[in-house]
C-alpha cells in the first residue's frame, strides 16, 4: 500500500510540475436573457448552449489577457482565425455551475475551459513558415545563440559608508559684564567665547559583489534549440563556430559571465564576428543568462524548489553594425524536484523555453525574419 501511494504521488508530480503540461484552465461566466414559455419558465437547450458559448468566449478573453505584449501583437494579426475555430484550441470544457433567475429570466452558467498552449503557440508562430532568408536551406533563417546558465556562488555585501563633516567657529562675545569696584569704578568680570558648530556629510552605498559558478548548459541548449527549430530557424552551434572560426573561447566567456551580467563589448563583437564568418547567410545571434537561486523547500509539496531568472537579447548581425531586435527579461520560472539539482534542471528548462519563446514572439510581432 505504501508503494502504491508513493507511485501515485510520483505520477501526480510528473503531471503537475514537469515541462509536459500543455493546458491552462480558465473559469468564466456566461449569461443569456430568455423569454419564458406559457407552460415553463425554464430556458430551452438553445439558450443553454448560447450561455455556454458566451462563457467560453469570456474564458478566451481572460486567457489572451495574460499574453505578453509581443504575443498579443501577433494574436491581433490572426484573431479572426482563433474566433472562427475555437474548438481547435480547447482541450476540454466542463460546466461548474448553472442557475436560472426567474425574476429577470436570465440563465447563467460557469464553465472551466482548458486551452491548449502548444496549439495556440503553434498558430501564433505559424507566420514564420511563410518567410525565410534567401539562400538558406528550406527558407529558414540562420541563428546561433550563447545562453549561459549560472548559480550564485557568493554575495559580498557592503555596509553604508557614512561621512560626517563638522566645522567649528569661535566668536568673541562683545558684551561686557561689569560691576562696581570698591573704589567706585567699573571692572570687566568675564570674557565669554561662543562656539558655533556646522554639521553635514553624505552616505555612500555600494552594490553587492556577486560571483557565479557556471552550470552545465545541455538542458538549456536543448530547450532553446527546440523552440527555435519549431519556429523555422536553422540553429548553428556557437561552440562549433567559435572553435572553427577563431572566436573567443568558451573558457573566456564563462570567466566573464562568472563575474558580470553581460559580455564586454570586445568579447561580444568577437563572438558576433565569428558567427558572421561562419556563414554569409547568418542572420541572428542571441546572448542570454539564466540565473539559478539557492534551492529551498516548497511548503506545498515538501520537495526542493528553486527559481531561475532568464534575460536575453537577439541581435541582427547582417549589417555592419549589430542591432538588438528582441530583448526580454527577467523571466522567472520555478522548478521542483526531489533534490536541488533536479529542481534547478526543471527550472532551467522552463525558463529557457519561455524566454526563447518570448524572444521569437517579439520577432514575429515586428515581422522580422
Amino acid at each position: 500500500m505504501k508503494f502504491k501511494r508513493q507511485l501515485l504521488a510520483c505520477i501526480m508530480m510528473l503531471f503537475m510540475f514537469s515541462g509536459f503540461a500543455v493546458a491552462k484552465d480558465i473559469r468564466a461566466k456566461g449569461d443569456v436573457a430568455f423569454e419564458s414559455g406559457v407552460f415553463s419558465s425554464e430556458p430551452d437547450e438553445e439558450t443553454k448552449q448560447k450561455a455556454v458559448s458566451n462563457a467560453v468566449a469570456n474564458a478566451w478573453k481572460r486567457y489572451t489577457s495574460e499574453f505578453t505584449t509581443s504575443q498579443f501583437n501577433v494574436y491581433k494579426q490572426t484573431k479572426s482565425y482563433f474566433e472562427a475555430h475555437p474548438e481547435e484550441f480547447i482541450v476540454d470544457k466542463a460546466i461548474i455551475e448553472q442557475s436560472n433567475d426567474p425574476n429577470t429570466n436570465t440563465y447563467s452558467v460557469v464553465v472551466s475551459v482548458s486551452f491548449n498552449d502548444v496549439a495556440v503557440d503553434g498558430k501564433l508562430n505559424e507566420g514564420n513558415n511563410k518567410g525565410g532568408s534567401v539562400g538558406v536551406p528550406g527558407g529558414k533563417s540562420l541563428i546561433s545563440f550563447l545562453f549561459v546558465a549560472r548559480e550564485q556562488e557568493s554575495v559580498k555585501s557592503f555596509d553604508a559608508r557614512v561621512t560626517k563633516k563638522a566645522s567649528l567657529k569661535a566668536e568673541e562675545d562683545k558684551s561686557e559684564d561689569t560691576s562696581l569696584s570698591d573704589s567706585g569704578g567699573k571692572v570687566k568680570t568675564s570674557d565669554e567665547v561662543v562656539i558655533t558648530q556646522v554639521t553635514g556629510g553624505n552616505t555612500e552605498l555600494k552594490k553587492d559583489q556577486v560571483s557565479y559558478s557556471i552550470l552545465p548548459s545541455g538542458e538549456v541548449d536543448a530547450a532553446v534549440s527546440d523552440v527555435l527549430s519549431s519556429n523555422n530557424f536553422e540553429v548553428v552551434s556557437f561552440p562549433d563556430i567559435t572553435a572553427m572560426y577563431h572566436g573567443p573561447s568558451m573558457d573566456q566567456i564563462k570567466i566573464e559571465f562568472s563575474k558580470s551580467n553581460e559580455l564586454s563589448a570586445d568579447l561580444r563583437l568577437a563572438a558576433i564576428r565569428a558567427a558572421k564568418a561562419s556563414d554569409v547567410s547568418m542572420r541572428f545571434f542571441a546572448i542570454g543568462t539564466l540565473d539559478a537561486r539557492v534551492a529551498d523547500i516548497d511548503p506545498a509539496t515538501g520537495n526542493k524548489r528553486t527559481s531561475v531568472s532568464f534575460r536575453g537579447q537577439i541581435w541582427d548581425i547582417t549589417s555592419g553594425l549589430p542591432r538588438v531586435v528582441a530583448s526580454n527579461g527577467p523571466v522567472q520560472k520555478f522548478g521542483l524536484g526531489p533534490d536541488a539539482a533536479s529542481a534547478t534542471t526543471d527550472a532551467l528548462k522552463r525558463a529557457a523555453t519561455e524566454g526563447a519563446t518570448e524572444l521569437v514572439n517579439q520577432l514575429n510581432s515586428r515581422k522580422i525574419r
